[in-house]
């Protein structure tokens, strides 16, 4: 298979951030930290479809991942997050968009619930 495989960085519109998950303790309540992106990295893949897509042997997929650059690197990858638009509304990756911090940080708090009570089976 010839797959091809491009990086692109492009700089971030102002006003985008990852906004990741800090659990609450005794100390603090429950909030979401921040980083600044600065830049999109696009990754773009390009490739021969599978032969079970029923595809033409000369048609190709491509598909395109957008990865947020931080600027100091944030607890993006360790917590859960979200990402911040310019006008303020939040969106989680696997799709539910959040009015508010509070509306966000209660769905984290209900998904680790439903994630310890799997894990408990």
């Amino acid at each position: 298979m010839n797959e091809t495989k491009t990086h692109t960085i492009i700089p971030a519109q102002a006003g985008w951030f990852v906004r990741y998950f800090i659990k609450g303790t005794k100390e603090y309540e429950a909030y979401l930290g921040y980083e600044p992106i600065v830049a999109w990295e696009i990754e773009r893949f390009d490739r021969p479809y599978h032969p079970s897509a029923g595809r033409p042997a000369t048609e190709r997929c491509v598909t395109r991942f957008a990865m947020p650059v931080l600027l100091h690197g944030g607890g993006m990858y360790a917590n859960p997050y979200v990402f911040q638009d310019p006008s303020g509304m939040l969106h989680a990756e696997d799709g539910p968009t959040f009015n508010s911090d509070e509306e966000a940080i209660a769905y984290f708090e209900e998904e680790a619930i439903r994630q310890s009570g799997q894990s408990d089976q």
